[in-house]
């Protein structure tokens, strides 16, 4: 799944979102925001920090945010497994799903069921 070509500076980050320099460096911090080799941000940065930004409205900050990234490193696992045999399958020419198409699929479908259970183990009470 391609993403918008967006590359920010860590200013140009902060300025677009609300995030003052100490909440960016809390985000950062707790891995929340990661740039790349020349420092900049990508498109993914840029929805973290706007969502955060939103969070931080409800009295969330970066440390209570840290579960999230614990969440989704987990998300990935689970997913590389899932796809990485297809992605060899593909290199060596075999036929089978398209390894982009089921990328974006199976993260439609995994966002789809967490936000059911949080919805779900919210109706209940958890």
């Amino acid at each position: 799944m391609r993403r918008r070509a967006v590359r920010l500076t860590p200013l140009e980050l902060r300025e677009r979102t609300g995030l003052d320099r100490g909440a960016y460096g809390h985000l950062v911090a707790f891995g929340l925001l990661r740039t790349d080799a020349s420092g900049r941000h990508h498109a993914d940065d840029l929805d973290v920090a706007t969502a955060a930004s939103a969070l931080a409205r409800y009295g969330l900050e970066a440390r209570h945010l840290r579960a999230f990234r614990v969440g989704a490193d987990r998300e990935i696992g689970l997913a590389q497994q899932i796809l990485e045999p297809l992605r060899r399958r593909r290199a060596r020419g075999a036929e089978g799903p398209d390894p982009a198409q089921a990328e974006a699929e199976l993260l439609s479908t995994m966002l789809a069921l967490h936000v059911a259970l949080v919805r779900s183990g919210l109706a209940r009470g958890h």
